[in-house]
């Protein structure tokens, strides 16, 4: 859950880049009230996760 800041207040989604890139997409809907989805390939060169189970979210 994330407060009008787009500032994660309770619980967890997956920490580093993912959890920064929901918490800009929940930060823009809230301002202009256009629902999201986002998706994200943690196989992805882009991610530079490093996860070894991989998959997708």
């Amino acid at each position: 859950m994330f407060d009008e800041n787009g500032k994660r207040i309770i619980g967890y989604i997956g920490g580093g880049c993912i959890e920064n890139r929901v918490a800009a997409t929940a930060k823009e809907t809230l301002i202009d009230g256009i629902p999201r989805t986002v998706e994200i390939d943690l196989d992805s060169d882009q991610m530079d996760m490093g996860i070894p189970c991989g998959g997708y979210m």
